[in-house]
């Protein structure tokens, strides 16, 4: 074989594809994603595994992950892995999501629990499976994104818009007019999930996010601080 032919070969050897040495994982673009994701690039840290991480649809990111595409899912609700076999969720919670009703602050519209909502005009982001489930019996439309949801609001083309609590307050504060009803309508614990081939590393990784998270270490880095 010739020489040059031969370095090449080794050379292909040497770098393997790329991010190969990386864990994969895969969440939606949102506010609270980011946050977490430094919480759970530490967490991987401490196993000595380095991690990059791929923002897909809300949508998509969980099948791919089931698919094998990815190595893990951020963070999702719990009870998925009944539908998407090839996952396992890590036991220990990961962040508390809230759910809170967006309205314009003329509407006179109070929510405090999924039965107010009966009757009224309906709006939320897609790629969210907990308010697909919670809507499941209620005519409500999927948007496509947050600030699409304040607008529909704004525009009186929904009643009643449904965001994560996060989001919503860091949105409200651009649409003059409208409010965030406290408290949230429901609180709900997130999970990390990761693809069956990598279940042996859970116990590892659940037992470094109990730490972080009696320590305080994982609201430390939820809120910015290195």
């Amino acid at each position: 074989m010739r020489p040059c032919l031969l370095v090449l070969l080794f050379s292909l050897l040497l770098t393997g594809p790329a991010h190969a040495d990386r864990f994969e994982i895969a969440t939606a673009d949102t506010l609270v994603s980011r946050a977490i994701a430094r919480v759970m690039e530490e967490a991987y840290q401490r196993l000595g595994i380095e991690t990059a991480i791929n923002y897909r649809p809300a949508a998509r990111s969980f099948r791919e992950v089931n698919s094998g595409k990815f190595d893990a899912e951020l963070v999702r609700t719990t009870g998925l892995e009944i539908e998407f076999p090839n996952v396992v969720r890590v036991m220990e919670p990961v962040f508390t999501m809230g759910i809170s009703a967006v309205v314009r602050s003329d509407s006179g519209i109070r929510i405090k629990s999924w039965e107010d909502l009966a009757g009224l005009r309906v709006g939320y982001p897609r790629g969210y499976r907990i308010l697909d489930i919670r809507m499941q019996d209620m005519q409500a439309a999927r948007l496509k994104d947050s600030e699409t949801v304040f607008k529909m609001v704004m525009g009186r083309r929904i009643e009643v818009g449904l965001l994560m609590s996060s989001n919503a307050n860091a949105l409200v504060k651009d649409f003059s007019g409208a409010s965030v009803l406290q408290p949230p309508i429901e609180t709900i614990p997130l999970f990390h999930y990761v693809h069956i081939k990598h279940r042996r590393m859970i116990p590892a990784l659940e037992k470094i996010l109990i730490e972080m998270n009696d320590s305080g270490r994982s609201n430390e880095l939820l809120s910015g601080k290195k």
